[in-house]
């Protein structure tokens, strides 16, 4: 039965509020920066 929706999948869309990935960079970036600080480090190679 189809609910009249359209659903593509599971990829990342603009079009759609399925992963916000702005907010996802903004988070992992201070995470990584919290983490760093904690360890001394003032780089980072990736």
């Amino acid at each position: 039965m189809r609910s009249g929706k359209a659903n593509f999948g599971i990829t990342g869309v603009d079009w759609q509020q399925r992963i916000n990935w702005d907010r996802l960079r903004k988070y992992r970036v201070e995470r990584a920066r919290e983490r760093m600080k904690a360890a001394g480090l003032g780089a980072l190679l990736l």
